[in-house]
């Protein structure tokens, strides 16, 4: 027992719904059930706040399934959901459809816009994904809407209840039992498939789009057989090198944590396709040589359980070759990934097949006829032909198509903050935001490309282009090399002056303006933070004292400590600051890379404060000798992390309309 119900808020307290005085008493005991809940979940109950529960934490990923199955069952025992405990053996179906999500690049947006498909086609849907940009809400939709507070908080103390229950007898070891309470991502996605499969009950959802938080094999949301739903879609989205520490530092093994996603019996290890390139390939083989020696006609363990899982292949095959199933993947993948995802596709899968979808989404650009989608970037084109796909598949519904109107408006009217957003706030109409929460090489590329675009619309015009050069502000989590993010931004963003002006050793870089902030929020990590010499090294670059970031101002400590960056902010600028240089960048006013402005340690409200101070005399029009026209905003492009965007857009006071409370 973790704790007593003097924990619980009273408002849960009993089955029977709450009875208020009035609105405003309502109103009061809801935020303050919702305040409770998100505080637990950023409590040490669910989060790993020191290095050892953090390494627990990472080293119980490989039980994922098993975990969140043992929670599941615990919740809904606790919350007198009996029968359907007692139906699980006879294949049980929730009387809604799934859709599933997995990849790298682009699987938030596919989610999105195929849950806007599916709204404009009449169905009711309920999304799940993850981060969240501002509130947790954001990661738990109803029909396109983060959930009501008082659903969530509700929801939150059911589930918590349930699982400090004692006396729920189970059959595991002190070992294989998971912690008491489940870790942040897995607590909230049980309380994000709680709220759409039971509390909301089944008529209020017809569709149920999962994307995957990391991964997929062992990912939180891997857990539910496919058997358990009417029908399900699976798709994956372009692949790409992140999370490589934890996922594989090749695409094929990436590939291999993804294609999980497709198993028909996500707790069987046996059936399981082989991980590319595994480390333990060589201690097979001594096994299998020295069982061979002992025992010339036995068979080795590893050749027993292959043969094994080729039956079980094949008697499932048998049985399900009426109804094989078809996993869809963008076509734009390697051949390496095509062929990982394909043998996943028929061992997991049980005999699935793959199919590849267009990624230029060429069909769907003619079918929009100019219209653009609701999502900015070319690469969307894409993910959008893979969305309704998945849409068409899962719902069995042929009027769901490129060419459908319905389909058309969902695609052009669907929104997902951070993705290529263009914001400008109302109080202050000197700059305009565009976020984009990028964080590996292929997406902050394609980022750099609608930039790119939109500097060329906002510059081309000299009567009306902004005042100033763009204003950069990037941060991106230590997990990652930043090194590949901002050699992007680096080389695709910078540009000569004309040839009269040229120098013929120098190009311009586009910011003269550069904020390195810290995000609000970010989960925990194993992974240590390198310095910017480990990282420079890797580059074969060494480190210069003079282009040295740091957050103290001036060295005290005199130059011998001056090369240590102690903060990872500070590590970024000096990563930034020396790929200049290397790279002979120079500045519109002549400045070299060292003298160029540089802020680290702020935070997303005090970068917003800074930028607003040093262009507070810099009104529209000011500096234009040549007409009197009003200049258009300065740019400031904010991207590297979606928990950076999220901060911004916290600090801009953006919001989002919540659902009903029910």
């Amino acid at each position: 027992m973790i704790s007593d119900t003097s924990s619980v808020p009273s408002a849960i307290q009993s089955k029977e719904e709450t009875e208020f005085d009035d609105d405003d008493d309502e109103q009061q005991q809801q935020q303050q059930l919702y305040q409770s809940a998100v505080e637990a979940l950023l409590s040490p109950l669910h989060q790993a706040s020191s290095k050892e529960a953090i390494q627990n934490s990472a080293q119980r990923r490989v039980k994922t399934v098993h975990d969140m199955r043992y929670y599941w069952n615990k919740i809904l025992r606790g919350n007198d959901h009996q029968q359907q405990q007692q139906q699980e053996e006879e294949q049980y179906k929730y009387t809604v459809k799934l859709i599933h999500i997995t990849g790298t690049k682009g699987k938030g947006s596919t989610a999105c816009m195929a849950e806007s498909i599916l709204r404009h086609h009449g169905y009711k849907t309920g999304l799940f994904t993850s981060p969240h940009l501002i509130t947790v809400r954001e990661r738990i939709r109803w029909n396109g809407k983060p959930i009501h507070p008082w659903i969530f908080g509700r929801v939150y103390w059911k589930l918590r209840k349930a699982l400090e229950l004692d006396g729920l007898k189970d059959d595991l070891d002190s070992e294989d039992r998971p912690p008491a309470l489940p870790g942040y991502f897995r607590m909230l996605t049980l309380m994000g498939l709680y709220t759409f499969l039971y509390e909301l009950n089944d008529r209020s959802i017809d569709v149920l789009i999962l994307e995957v938080g990391m991964g997929g094999r062992y990912d939180a949301t891997n857990f539910l057989d496919p058997n358990c739903f009417v029908n399900v879609a699976h798709g994956v989205t372009l692949l790409d090198l992140d999370h490589t520490r934890i996922l594989g530092d090749t695409l094929e093994k990436i590939a291999w944590e993804k294609g999980g996603i497709f198993a028909v019996d996500k707790a069987n290890t046996t059936v399981v396709s082989k991980r590319p390139n595994d480390d333990d390939d060589d201690d097979d083989k001594n096994t299998e040589q020295n069982d061979s020696a002992s025992h010339p006609n036995a068979k080795s363990p590893k050749v027993i359980a292959q043969e094994d899982a080729k039956k079980t292949i094949r008697s499932t095959e048998k049985i399900l070759s009426s109804d094989r199933k078809t996993f869809y993947i963008l076509d734009s993948n390697t051949k390496g990934v095509l062929d990982m995802m394909a043998s996943c596709a028929r061992i997991e899968g049980h005999g699935g097949g793959l199919e590849p979808v267009d990624a230029t989404g060429k069909r769907l650009k003619e079918a929009l006829k100019g219209n653009l989608l609701g999502l900015a970037g070319e690469h969307q084109y894409g993910n959008a032909t893979l969305a309704v796909t998945l849409c068409r598949a899962v719902t069995g519904n042929e009027d769901i198509s490129v060419d459908s109107s319905l389909t058309k408006q969902g695609l052009v009217h669907a929104c997902w903050p951070a993705r290529c957003q263009t914001y400008q706030p109302s109080n202050d109409a000197r700059f305009l935001y565009l976020l984009d929460g990028a964080h590996t090489p292929q997406s902050m590329t394609a980022t750099v490309e609608w930039f790119r675009n939109k500097l060329t619309m906002m510059y081309s015009n000299p009567e009306t282009r902004p005042n100033s050069m763009p204003i950069l502000v990037f941060n991106t989590s230590h997990e990652r090399n930043p090194l590949d993010l901002l050699q992007i931004l680096i080389e695709q963003l910078t540009f000569l002056p004309p040839e009269e002006e040229r120098n013929n050793s120098t190009a311009i870089v586009t910011f003269p303006r550069v904020y390195f902030a810290a995000s609000d929020s970010s989960r925990p990590s194993p992974v240590p933070k390198a310095t910017a010499q480990e990282l420079l090294q890797e580059q074969g670059m060494e480190l210069q004292p003079h282009l040295v970031v740091s957050s103290q101002g001036e060295d005290k400590e005199g130059n011998d400590n001056k090369s240590r960056c102690h903060a990872w902010q500070d590590t970024l600028a000096t990563v930034y600051q020396h790929l200049v240089a290397s790279r002979n960048v120079g500045y519109p006013d002549g400045t070299t890379s060292a003298e160029v402005v540089i802020h680290t340690q702020m935070t997303s409200a005090e970068v917003i404060q800074d930028i607003r101070k040093q262009y507070q005399n810099n009104t529209s029009g000011e500096t234009t000798t040549t007409t009197t026209c009003e200049a258009q905003p300065i740019p400031v492009l904010v991207t590297g992390s979606l928990y950076l965007v999220g901060s911004f857009l916290d600090a801009l006071k953006w919001e989002e309309e919540s659902s009903p409370p029910k």
